[in-house]
């Protein structure tokens, strides 16, 4: 989500953040929180919503794409995304 668009006022520094790791480390912001998933639950599945068939692939083309983080990286996403309350990344606790 951009952060102009989020609904969501809580998640705009967590998105603003992801947005200037994601150019520093040159990778599209879809592509590094999916990675992050992957890498810290290796062999676990994993679940992501959508909305539409289109959004679905999109989402599993994000996941083949993904990249193995290096442990600093992984430490770096840790420390600034630790703290996502549960407001934000349950899509039950948004306002419609």
């Amino acid at each position: 989500m951009d952060i102009e668009n989020s609904p969501i006022e809580e998640a705009k520094p967590f998105l603003k953040k992801l947005e200037m790791l994601s150019k520093e480390w040159n990778t599209p912001k879809q592509n590094l929180a999916m990675s992050f998933v992957k890498t810290v639950s290796e062999n676990s599945s994993i679940l992501f919503g959508c909305e539409t068939l289109e959004q679905a692939k999109e989402n599993i083309e994000i996941f083949k794409n993904s990249i193995n983080l290096t442990d600093g990286q992984l430490n770096i996403l840790s420390d600034n995304f630790g703290t996502v309350s549960e407001s934000i990344y349950n899509p039950s606790r948004w306002d419609r």
